[in-house]
């Protein structure tokens, strides 16, 4: 059947061929043809915009994550030092303590003596006090270093004062075997 049709088409072309369509014709085939082109929605244009965009929701987040990180790690840090100075602070207050003891047992014959060391222990007692009030309200590293410093100089002055009272003692002890 198509062969048919394509003959007479042949045989009558210069019949088929007189009428032109009218403006209007062209017209609504080309609306047509319009409307079955499917417009391109991912151009280069509205791709580079959605990259830029993307960049950008990126940035802000990893910029976020990062404070975030920093802000983690500056917590972490100052924790530690607060441990590691509680340690340091426990530690030095502990062994002052069993110092002052043994200079309080050693000291019983020299009652004038123990008084004037346990003296010069609370000059330094008051101005530990002193810094660790100003530590509550600025924690600072400064401060924390002053406090370890008047913690080492009690150690120093209670061993010295322990180191007189046995010199002390031993200087009564050859009195006594001299006399």
């Amino acid at each position: 059947m198509k062969d048919k049709l394509e003959k007479y088409i042949r045989e009558n072309k210069d019949k088929l061929d007189t009428g032109v369509p009218s403006d209007a014709v062209w017209d609504s085939i080309e609306k047509e043809l319009e409307e079955d082109v499917p417009k391109k929605i991912f151009n280069l244009t509205n791709l580079w915009k959605v990259a830029a965009v993307f960049f950008f929701g990126l940035s802000i987040y990893l910029l976020s994550q990062m404070n975030q990180t920093t802000d983690v790690t500056s917590n972490q840090v100052a924790e530690t030092v607060d441990a590691e100075f509680l340690e340091t602070e426990n530690f030095y207050a502990s062994k002052i303590s069993t110092k002052r003891s043994l200079l309080i047992k050693n000291g019983t014959n020299n009652p004038e003596l123990v008084k004037d060391f346990t003296s010069d222990i609370n000059k330094l007692d008051s101005i530990y006090q002193t810094l660790k009030e100003e530590l509550k309200s600025g924690n600072t590293a400064a401060l924390q270093h002053a406090l370890i410093q008047n913690l080492q100089l009690r150690m120093e002055l209670l061993n010295q004062q322990l180191v007189i009272l046995e010199n002390v003692k031993n200087i009564n002890k050859n009195e006594n075997i001299s006399i």
